[in-house]
């Protein structure tokens, strides 16, 4: 293609440039039993729409066993605490279940 044909997409905004929503948590999605009990590095979380309009879904990024990982909770509790701490992360925790709850230790 000759220069001539060339776009100049330098005059173009990119769309990071003003893009507000929060990029996606990457990682292996794992159930969230098989994190409880296990001591995991929490990096990022997003609350998300659940399936049904009256719940929100936690969705939580975290480092385990050398890899990247994602789970999901509808814990209310989890969700709360990673909003009260979110300036502290990323930090080391454990996810405890206690009779129908889970929280972090």
């Amino acid at each position: 293609m000759p220069d001539s044909d060339k776009k100049d997409y330098g005059k173009y905004p990119r769309f990071s440039d003003f893009n507000t929503h929060p990029a996606a948590l990457e990682g292996e999605k794992i159930s969230i039993t098989q994190v409880v009990g296990r001591e995991i590095l929490i990096t990022a979380y997003r609350v998300l729409q659940g399936k049904f309009q009256t719940d929100k879904c936690l969705m939580i990024q975290f480092e385990m066993e050398g890899g990247l990982r994602v789970a999901f909770s509808g814990s209310r509790i989890l969700r709360d605490q990673l909003v009260e701490y979110e300036s502290r992360l990323p930090f080391l925790s454990t996810i405890k279940r206690i009779n129908r709850y889970m929280t972090l230790t």
